[in-house]
């Protein structure tokens, strides 16, 4: 069902555009089109509803993408509505500022209505610290390090803690590790700690040991800081804890490009899910990648391949 948030007249993207944006780009006149005319970024251009585009490594994704956005922004009406482009790292806007940087039309995607930039950025700057801001911490920095040397402090003192740690992690090296690592997960901001990459996230929900940790990460707060891993969970609560804000955020962005979307985790998926693609009003979504070089599995695991 189409979503009643979604602009009518949507800008099409026409073989001229196609033509023009190979020429800001420095491209050959051909480049997406091939040799004998039949290159299917051409249509990867061209399309103008919900997809999932697939290509192998080295294609020039992110360049084709970027000539989508650029087509878009020139010929994009809305003085309040804009372009969403969320990605694993900054790929899609270091690729704009290269080949863009210097055009009005670079300059446009990289400004108001528009947002170009990382997952956790986005869930950032729209949930997270608006929703710490209004229970009273503001400016907080997200920082694994600093967070982390904060919350080892805090527990020195923490007796049932070094029990717990004893109990679940057997080395003690991981003891700092673990500690350190200790964030929020899911929309209940249950406590969770990890010691290393292959050993499972231990979550702890109601118990002392529970209630002490929370008091560090409130404590942490109120000093400004908080662990990296926490953006998520805190636009997971955000969500719960306010109903409609998901259609707020979709009529700003109506919509939605995911670049390297193979390299998001189940977690981040289903937030981006949660926002822009659940119920009967989802946006229009399209979403880049390479499922054979996901970095988790099964994030990716129906993506269409547009050939």
């Amino acid at each position: 069902m189409v979503s009643n948030q979604i602009p009518t007249n949507l800008p099409e993207v026409t073989d001229d555009d196609i033509r023009w944006v190979s020429a800001l780009l420095g491209l050959k006149a051909n480049a997406f089109y091939g040799v004998d005319g039949k290159d299917p970024r051409q249509d990867a251009l061209k399309s103008m509803e919900t997809v999932d585009i697939a290509a192998c490594p080295g294609s020039g994704k992110t360049t084709l993408l970027v000539a989508k956005l650029a087509i878009l922004a020139k010929k994009w009406p809305y003085q309040t509505q804009g372009l969403c482009v969320l990605s694993h790292t900054n790929a899609a806007q270091d690729e704009i500022e290269s080949k863009l940087g210097g055009t009005a039309v670079g300059r446009c995607l990289l400004s108001y209505p528009h947002y170009v930039g990382t997952i956790h950025g986005f869930v950032n700057k729209f949930l997270s610290l608006p929703m710490l801001r209004s229970y009273g911490f503001a400016n907080i920095h997200f920082s694994n390090e600093i967070s982390g040397a904060k919350l080892w402090r805090l527990s020195s003192n923490g007796r049932e803690l070094k029990s717990y740690l004893k109990e679940n992690f057997k080395k003690p090296r991981d003891h700092q590790i673990a500690v350190k690592s200790i964030h929020y997960v899911g929309e209940n901001l249950d406590i969770c700690l990890k010691a290393t990459r292959s050993v499972c996230l231990r979550r702890i929900s109601n118990s002392s040991t529970f209630k002490v940790m929370n008091e560090w990460k409130k404590a942490i707060l109120r000093d400004g800081f908080a662990v990296y891993d926490d953006i998520i969970a805190y636009g997971q609560f955000v969500l719960k804890t306010y109903p409609g804000i998901e259609k707020i955020i979709r009529d700003r962005f109506p919509i939605i490009f995911i670049d390297e979307a193979q390299d998001n985790n189940e977690e981040q998926a289903a937030l981006l899910h949660r926002i822009f693609t659940t119920d009967d009003s989802p946006v229009f979504c399209q979403r880049f990648g390479d499922a054979n070089q996901a970095i988790y599995n099964s994030v990716v695991s129906h993506m269409k391949r547009y050939s």
